[in-house]
Order: C-alpha cells, then structure tokens, then sequence
C-alpha cells in the first residue's frame, strides 16, 4: 500500500510526514527541483494482532505496513514542472494525502496574506486536474491520428478518455465519475492522479476549535469525494519522537485518545474500503489489509494463489467473539464459528 503526501509550500507536510513515520525528516522549504521525495514505510501496529500473538504464541508478529511518500510542494517558481514531476513521483500510489494549512505562526511564511483552508484544497485539486487533463488530451491526440487503424480496444479506450477530458474541462476530478470495472481498468496505467482516493489533512494549531471550517471541509469532501481529518501535526511529531511509555504518558496528560498513526490508519482504511483479515499459525500471526466485503477464498489469495485454488471451505470467526473465548472447542459450543465457501 503506498500513499502520496502532497501540498502547497509551508503547510506542515513534511511535519505530517514526520508524525504519521517517526522519522525526523527535515522540516524545511524544499521545491520540486529537489532530487527525491521523502519514503518511509510504517506498521500498522494494530492491538488485535498483538492479542492473537500472546494467545497463539507463533515465531513472528508480522503487521500490515503501508509505504508514505512525501512529495516536494507545490510552489509558484516551479508550477509548470510540478504536475509532470509528481506523477512520475506517484507512479504506483494507491491513494493521495493533501495536507492543508490551518495553524498561523508568523514565523512561517505563506504565500498568500491569509489562511483559507477550502480554497487551497481547491488549488490543489485544479492542479491535480490539469495534469490529468494533459495525459488525457496527448493521448487522444495519438489516438486520433490513428483514425482509422484503431484496435478493438483502442476503439473502445477513445470515448472514456473523451468522456474524462469533459469532466477534467469542467474541473470536475475524475473520483466523483461512477466508472465502471472495465473503464477502471483500461485507466489502469495512465495513473490519473483525480481518480485516486484522497485523504485530506487539516494540519491545525494545538488549540483548534473551529467547528464551522470542519464542516465547510466535511461538505466540500462530499460534493467532489473526498474523506477528512484535522491534527495538529507539530504536537503530534513531537509526540512520535517518544520512546511508548512517555508517549502514552504524555497523551495521557493532554486528554489524546489516539495518535496520528492510528487516526490516519483509520482514514486511509476507510478510503480505500479495507479491512483486516488476520491469519494464525505456528510459525506467524499476520495482517492483511483485503477489501471490505471481499469473499473468504478470495481473501486466501492473499496468502498464496494455491491456497485460493485449492479452497473449499473456511472456518470464520469474528475477533470480539475470538476475544472473548479464544478456543475453539467453545467457539464452535456457542455457534460463533461459520463455514464460508467460495461464494
């Protein structure tokens, strides 16, 4: 799973990057001129999984992971290379994080006079526009010139790229579009940046209580598709860099519920429309990050595409129910266990 971090100069992204990983990336103004983005890859450290350990007492405790990439900010002396540069930089992302300014400090500058969250989460959104708007126009241009020497699947590519050229023109992003599984997947290597998941972080100062901005956010996120959440992303890089025991301690202290891992975790699952599926053994417990819904004997492919051959039938046990009564002698007394097949 990788996920994209981007943003306009001076938003705390990097800042975000920093509290979401642990690292200690350098928070500073860098541009898209700048040789590489930052990357790291964080566990998903999930209390469940730790519980399915102690009781099962395997070899390995293996989480889910996901890969963040921090890209250069978007700047007004480099805006004409920034979509180019970010799409080669995106180039197998799942989905896209935008983080927003919401906090004032004087110290950092901005480039505009005032802080307005809603219209920079439009700003970048034009931009993410226009450089799909330029993949899709230069492909229909090659495609055109072929006239009539189209391929079947040519033929049937042209009009969804026309259909898509629409939308972008009317600056409409491509993930509000109900596309179809066969238009997904024609789109599949174009890597249209507005047809990705987005993820928008409000990065707030530590006292933020602006109810009315959250909800103009949470509205404009249902009219073009987007999910939500705020932190205070400095607070919240300060606290990563504690050792576990400071960490619960401090947030313990500061009335915190859960950290910007968990609550970005979260986000991103709901995103993407995932779930956990665990799986125990002898020599490891693990979580797989599998789509909401998905079917039992698909979910075994994760493991193994043997196992998604060879499946009959699985037994399936929710893990409130495991939890409660972590044997199966008795799981299966109270009915909590179910046989899935294949449908």
């Amino acid at each position: 799973m990788d996920i994209g971090i981007i943003g306009l100069e001076n938003t705390g992204k990097t800042t975000i990057f920093n509290a979401i990983t642990g690292l200690e990336a350098e928070v500073t103004t860098y541009s898209i001129k700048d040789s590489k983005p930052n990357k790291a890859t964080v566990k998903l450290k999930d209390e469940r999984l730790v519980c399915l350990y102690n009781i099962f007492q395997p070899e390995k405790l293996v989480y889910a992971t996901m890969n963040i990439i921090d890209m250069p900010p978007i700047s007004e002396d480099h805006k004409s290379n920034w979509g180019v540069k970010l799409v080669e930089f995106t180039k197998n992302i799942d989905m896209i994080i935008e983080v927003v300014r919401s906090f004032k400090r004087e110290d950092v500058i901005y480039r505009y006079d005032n802080i307005d969250p809603v219209r920079d989460i439009k700003t970048l959104d034009s931009e993410i526009i226009f450089s799909d708007y330029t993949i899709i126009e230069k492909r229909i241009q090659r495609l055109s010139k072929k006239k009539g020497n189209l391929t079947n699947e040519e033929k049937y590519e042209l009009p969804i790229l026309e259909k898509l050229k629409k939308a972008l023109e009317e600056e409409i992003p491509l993930r509000t579009l109900n596309l179809t599984e066969q238009e997904m997947f024609i789109l599949k290597g174009y890597n249209l940046l507005s047809l990705k998941p987005l993820l928008t972080i409000l990065n707030t100062d530590e006292e933020f209580s602006n109810s009315d901005l959250i909800a103009k956010i949470e509205n404009l996120g249902k009219e073009i598709n987007f999910n939500s959440i705020h932190l205070c992303g400095a607070m919240e890089m300060d606290i990563n860099m504690l050792d576990d025991n400071e960490k619960e301690e401090y947030m313990r202290e500061l009335g915190i519920e859960e950290s910007a891992i968990e609550m970005v975790k979260k986000a991103i699952f709901d995103s993407l429309g995932l779930i956990s599926f665990f799986t125990v053994g002898k020599d490891e417990v693990r979580a797989w990050p599998i789509g909401d819904g998905t079917i039992a004997h698909k979910a075994a492919s994760k493991i193994h595409t043997d196992i998604e051959k060879g499946f009959i039938k699985a037994q399936v046990v929710h893990y409130k129910d495991f939890k409660q009564y972590p044997d199966f002698v008795t799981l299966k007394e109270k009915g909590l266990l179910r046989l899935e097949g294949k449908e």
